[in-house]
């Protein structure tokens, strides 16, 4: 077995918690609902490199 493969129903688990929390059904919803209030930028908007 693949180390990522272990990774993976701990990682939806923990996905699928923050999506309860929010009352999200989906990660399209959890991407909408960052971007709504600013902690995502819009599609398409370049990313800033960190210095």
């Amino acid at each position: 077995m693949r180390r990522h493969d272990r990774l993976i129903p701990p990682v939806k688990n923990y996905v699928s918690s923050i999506l309860e929390k929010l009352g999200l059904t989906s990660r399209t919803q959890a991407a909408i609902f960052a971007m709504k209030r600013g902690a995502a930028p819009p599609t398409g908007t370049p990313v800033q490199p960190v210095d």
